[in-house]
């Protein structure tokens, strides 16, 4: 039990070449994002070492969009990294039975008005752990939020 657990934890850092399907719980449009001058991450549990990797490529994204961080945040960052295991398929051909299972890895950014508490965007990004991503977590999770802030209403400077 112990094993999977901590299989888990490692394959939820994994997210490989993530594909993302970014979404948005506003209109970007609808969001004045010229009110927001700094950020801060959500506080609650320790993050994992896949969230702690995704909140430094956050970091960089929202600087690079002019907000700074602030102990005191007009936006909260929550960021959530985690895998789950896939369906397995049972291919049977002649008297060989191949099962085949897979991990889908998730990451999901949410920026909140942290004093409103409203969601003013979401971003989104899901796709199979692979072994690559297994060897390079850091670059599989910068991967997977430079894919979720392709929705991102304001552009990088």
């Amino acid at each position: 039990m112990r094993v999977w657990k901590t299989a888990s934890a490692i394959a939820a850092v994994l997210l490989a070449g993530c594909a993302g399907s970014p979404t948005n719980s506003t209109d970007p449009l609808a969001a004045s994002w010229s009110q927001y001058q700094t950020f801060g991450f959500a506080e609650g549990r320790p993050p994992s070492r896949g969230q702690t990797i995704a909140q430094q490529e956050v970091a960089q994204q929202l600087m690079a969009r002019g907000l700074t961080f602030s102990n005191t945040p007009d936006v909260l960052v929550d960021v959530n990294v985690f895998a789950t295991p896939g369906p397995q398929v049972r291919d049977r051909r002649g008297i060989h039975a191949d099962v085949k299972s897979s991990t889908a890895g998730h990451l999901t950014i949410d920026l909140m008005d942290a004093k409103q508490k409203s969601t003013l965007w979401r971003g989104q990004a899901l796709q199979p752990v692979t072994r690559q991503g297994l060897n390079n977590p850091q670059r599989a999770l910068d991967r997977a939020v430079n894919d979720a802030f392709r929705s991102f209403p304001v552009k990088a400077r």
